[in-house]
């Protein structure tokens, strides 16, 4: 999935026409972390918020990197502060 086509299908309201899985959201992000798109990165992680995937430590340690990496300091912040240790 390339991302023009993924952005789409994120912007769309219903959580079941995105992704199917949870390993599709973590490929998702693995993209985002790799071409160091904030853009993108924010769109899949607003996606994770509606569809509202349980953020876990794993997943949430994974945001917050993946943020800092793509140069969202806040947005890291900001999920930071929601993870429970």
């Amino acid at each position: 999935m390339n991302i023009d086509k993924a952005s789409s299908l994120l912007k769309q309201e219903a959580c079941h026409t995105s992704f199917t899985s949870l390993n599709d959201v973590i490929h998702a992000l693995n993209v985002c972390r790799k071409k160091k798109n904030l853009e993108y990165a924010k769109v899949v992680y607003k996606h994770i918020q509606n569809c509202q995937y349980y953020i876990e430590k794993s997943l949430g340690s994974y945001l917050v990197s993946m943020f800092v990496e793509c140069g969202g300091i806040y947005d890291a912040y900001s999920v930071f502060k929601t993870l429970t240790y």
